[in-house]
């Protein structure tokens, strides 16, 4: 709601802005264009004031999500970025994940390897993360992978999707940074897109073309990991801060 809010400030300032130019470049005003002055003038001031407000809040709580990537995704309050990590010899996805507001939320996050050129999934499967997040909560989930040895060490793409649910509803906002919005669920499908139905897709094909690529991350696979995974190692999630706790130190 508060990136549509900004969005909307954002547009109304543009379109008023030559507006205002074009009223105080008459000569001879009439009582209209002095009408017309006027009213550019205050929507214009108006939308800038507000998206200056919006965008200058301060969080409630700390933005923690933000060390790990400034571009994390947002799905509905629901915040996360994607990196690796090398577990004592064993590769490992790490999906880090903040709440946006002061009600617990059921989040699912779906990774999928994004196919080379040349190439398939060395990951066949996608992975998928489910976990409880707390009221503004800032966690982890950590999820091991074999990664081949001419892997280790390169970027790779993911395909990306998330789905979330507020049983209480989500309440207040207490952090105001929105991030990129999520578009694809955890199918790896833009429901957007699907909602435009037959008539989108002849009046608006060059942007449901856009729309149809999944959402992405780039990852930097860890090195001298393990090509192979031991049977007892499994995903786990972990809780690193929540509401009532000290500060956590900067990294």
């Amino acid at each position: 709601m508060g990136q549509s809010i900004k969005s909307l400030c954002l547009v109304i300032a543009i379109l008023s802005l030559p507006v205002v130019a074009l009223s105080l470049a008459t000569n001879q005003p009439t009582a209209l264009t002095w009408s017309v002055r006027i009213a550019s003038i205050l929507v214009c001031s108006v939308s800038i004031l507000l998206l200056s407000y919006l965008m200058l809040r301060r969080d409630k709580v700390p933005d923690y999500l933000r060390r790990i990537d400034r571009a994390y995704y947002n799905c509905r309050g629901l915040c996360f970025a994607v990196a690796s990590h090398n577990a004592s010899g064993i590769g490992c996805i790490d999906i880090y994940y903040q709440n946006m507001h002061e009600n617990p939320c059921f989040g699912q996050i779906a990774l999928r390897l994004t196919p080379s050129l040349i190439g398939g999934r060395w990951i066949p499967e996608p992975i998928h993360a489910m976990f409880v997040c707390d009221p503004a909560a800032y966690g982890l989930v950590r999820v091991p992978i074999a990664i081949p040895e001419k892997k280790q060490g390169r970027v790779q793409y993911f395909d990306v999707g998330a789905e979330v649910e507020y049983p209480n509803g989500r309440g207040a906002l207490l952090r105001f940074r929105n991030g990129r919005l999520m578009r694809t669920n955890t199918n790896f499908s833009n429901p957007t897109k699907q909602s435009l139905g037959f008539l989108g897709l002849f009046v608006l094909s060059p942007l449901l073309a856009l729309m149809a690529r999944s959402d992405r991350v780039k990852v930097t696979l860890p090195e001298s990991v393990t090509s192979t995974l031991p049977d007892h190692v499994q995903q786990e999630s972990l809780t690193i801060w929540k509401l009532g706790d000290p500060p956590l130190q900067t990294q």
